[in-house]
């Protein structure tokens, strides 16, 4: 049973809902009780809640947008070992952000 709650000024309703789960869902429900310790309900309000809100929510743009419409810019060195060498890309990052600053 999933009990779902609204709260309008100071009363609360509660409905409740009833669903049937598989044994193999049942499972994971148990484990994630177990290492959580929070209450089976909890559980399932908290993942039907963070599942409708990823449903119904406006996508934000892809990581690109994101990156693109931050501070972040390029290191550009010509170096071809940044991504393996992470000590030199730190340097140059640092030197950059030195530059910038100046």
């Amino acid at each position: 049973m999933v009990q779902l709650c609204s709260t309008t000024a100071n009363t609360v309703a509660a409905m409740n809902t009833s669903l049937r789960l598989g044994p193999e869902l049942n499972s994971l429900l148990n484990k994630a009780v177990l290492k959580t310790g929070k209450k089976r309900s909890r559980i399932i309000r908290e993942a039907l809640e963070s599942y409708c809100l990823s449903l119904t929510q406006q996508p934000e743009g892809s990581l690109y947008d994101k990156l693109m419409a931050s501070n972040w810019k390029p290191v550009r060195t010509g170096e071809k070992n940044l991504s393996t060498d992470k000590e030199l890309l730190r340097r140059r990052m640092r030197e950059r952000a030195a530059r910038d600053n100046a």
